[in-house]
């Protein structure tokens, strides 16, 4: 996110929904999606993000990083307090 934007509450229920859907949805079926782990799933994430409608200027990375290991618990935690 750039550093001039603030996460509204708004944007943070959308983010957390989608960081939830994504480990329920995506991630969950990570064997099965990309058995031979050739998939570049950071760019999966940002896609499936921005398929859920957050604009790219305000997705971070460390969303992206627990996206792609199946961690968003302590993101989704976050988010809420915000929202």
């Amino acid at each position: 996110m750039a550093e001039d934007q603030k996460l509204i509450p708004e944007c943070a229920k959308e983010v957390a929904a989608a960081l939830r859907r994504f480990n329920d949805e995506v991630f969950c079926e990570a064997d099965d999606i990309d058995p031979e782990q050739q998939l570049d799933w950071g760019d999966m994430a940002r896609g499936f993000l921005l398929g859920c409608g957050i604009p790219d200027t305000f997705i971070e990375e460390r969303w992206l990083d627990a996206m792609v290991c199946g961690e968003v618990d302590a993101v989704i935690a976050e988010l809420e307090a915000v929202s």
